[in-house]
């Protein structure tokens, strides 16, 4: 056992070793993950949440971290940025509207969303149109 690890296997037992060393805390939540993570973003304690699901704009966040990824080489790294600030900005998107959209367009406690809906409707409900 150990001598055929993967390369998951591996990188997983690095983590546990930086986590160690670094004296990192554990920290547990009776809810979602990404509830906490986006709360910690809001209040500053964190710098931003690294996820692929858009909800955390939901729940407050305002630095998110999406399509995170290392090369197989490990030499090179990819991650696309957004922030809620530049989201409010540029399409008038603020939290209240984007927690309408994700219950009408489907999120996770909504996924079928409002049959027929899609976001240019919405997008219109918003412009008065």
């Amino acid at each position: 056992c150990g001598h055929n690890l993967s390369k998951v296997g591996k990188g997983l037992i690095f983590l546990l070793f930086l986590y160690q060393k670094l004296n990192l805390r554990d920290v547990y939540f009776a809810g979602e993950a990404e509830q906490l993570c986006a709360k910690l973003n809001a209040e500053g304690v964190v710098d931003a949440v690294i996820s692929d699901d858009s909800d955390s704009f939901c729940y407050g966040a305002k630095v998110l971290l999406r399509n995170f990824s290392i090369s197989n080489s490990g030499n090179a790294a990819n991650v696309e940025r957004f922030t809620s600030d530049k989201i409010d900005q540029s399409l008038k998107l603020d939290r209240n509207r984007l927690i309408f959209m994700a219950i009408i367009l489907g999120c996770d406690f909504c996924p079928n969303g409002v049959p027929g809906v899609g976001k240019e409707t919405v997008m219109q409900l918003f412009e008065g149109k």
